[in-house]
């Protein structure tokens, strides 16, 4: 109910709760439902864009292809965007090797960013996974 609500810091918060503080990926015990999936795929259109990051990694935390699609497109925007803590701290967290050119640019771009050689790492091991 709270990923519907009026206020977006409620929305934000409800979406960061679902998405990150119900287990770990890391530890293979992250809580996923097909309810929750629902809740914070339906955010991922919402008008604020904390809402739609929470909701967006929390999807790619469960390996959700509409999670993992929104981080894709971000990556793909970074040199006119940018990117968050958020979504590189996801890619950490559940690496995709998808993820690994844009995240060598990124790397690239911006070498002291200890988070962009993080994600890179975890996603360039999700390769030989």
């Amino acid at each position: 109910a709270c990923t519907r609500d009026p206020d977006s810091h409620v929305r934000e918060w409800a979406c960061f709760g679902l998405g990150h503080q119900l287990g770990s990926a890391h530890a293979h015990d992250i809580v996923d439902t097909p309810e929750l999936r629902e809740a914070l795929a339906a955010c991922l259109t919402d008008p604020a864009g904390a809402v739609r990051q929470d909701a967006a990694t929390g999807l790619a935390l469960r390996g959700d292809e509409r999670g993992l699609a929104a981080i894709g497109e971000w990556l793909e925007r970074f040199e006119t965007d940018g990117v968050t803590e958020g979504v590189l701290d996801a890619l950490e967290e559940a690496p995709r090797s998808r993820f690994v050119a844009r995240l060598e640019a990124i790397a690239a771009a911006q070498p002291d960013r200890r988070s962009a050689a993080e994600a890179l790492e975890a996603c360039r091991a999700a390769l030989v996974r």
